[in-house]
């Protein structure tokens, strides 16, 4: 398996992983100058500007939709 930050051209990554039940840590990964600390800040967690993360109390799918329609948002405005 390809780790996400070897994809070739990704320019970003998320990892979901629940670590609880009804917990998900969400990692974000910022390349070639993208910033993301802005995404975690929005969903409650922090970190250094290009690798960030939160744990976020729901279920994975909840939690998965939230996350990604900001990362989406946020990157979209690039």
């Amino acid at each position: 398996m390809t780790p996400p930050r070897e994809v070739i051209d990704a320019l970003n990554a998320v990892l979901f992983s629940e670590i609880e039940p009804g917990v998900v840590r969400v990692n974000l990964r910022g390349e070639n100058g993208t910033r993301i600390l802005e995404i975690a800040r929005k969903l409650g967690g922090g970190g250094h500007q290009f690798s960030a993360g939160v744990r976020i109390r729901g279920g994975f799918q909840a939690v998965l939709q939230r996350a990604l329609g900001e990362a989406v948002s946020f990157l979209g405005r690039g």
